[in-house]
């Protein structure tokens, strides 16, 4: 990108070939906002950007329309770590579920006929929820009543 940039094979890019790497990232600023980024970037004030100058700037801006683009799409840093940590989340109880449920099959028992009732109900929850057949509450209430049965059986 950076020869590319370098219309005159100087190996420094001066202010009209600046300009295009911003035109390249599709950024339209004033001619004072492309003076204050040249500036920034242009750290030994030569009036020339050099590799690593750009090497700087690419990072600035790349950094810079990301932040920005996620901020235009309504996420920010607080919504993508409560994202991961809802991901997580329902991984682990999905890790749970299936540890149980083998667990369930290599003991017979009581705990083994607790698990085998709960796992069609809870299939055929998810399945009737995900196609939005049924609504969650009801659901909720039944495998809610179907435990509290089952552990009166069991004491």
């Amino acid at each position: 990108l950076f020869r590319r940039l370098d219309q005159d094979n100087s190996g420094m890019l001066d202010m009209h070939e600046f300009r295009d790497l911003l035109a390249y990232y599709n950024l339209n600023p004033t001619q004072h906002q492309v003076i204050e980024l040249f500036s920034k970037f242009d750290e030994d004030a030569s009036g020339l950007i050099d590799l690593e100058e750009f090497r700087t700037a690419i990072e600035f801006l790349t950094n810079d329309i990301t932040e920005h683009t996620l901020i235009l799409m309504g996420l920010d840093t607080t919504t993508l770590y409560a994202g991961l940590l809802v991901v997580l989340l329902f991984l682990s109880a999905f890790f749970i579920f299936i540890f149980c449920g083998i667990a369930a099959f290599q003991n017979f028992g009581s705990f083994q006929a607790v698990i085998n009732s709960f796992l069609p109900i809870i299939a055929g929850a998810a399945s009737s929820a995900a196609s939005g057949d049924v609504d969650l509450t009801e659901v909720t209430d039944l495998i809610l009543d179907k435990v509290t049965t089952a552990l009166e059986y069991l004491s």
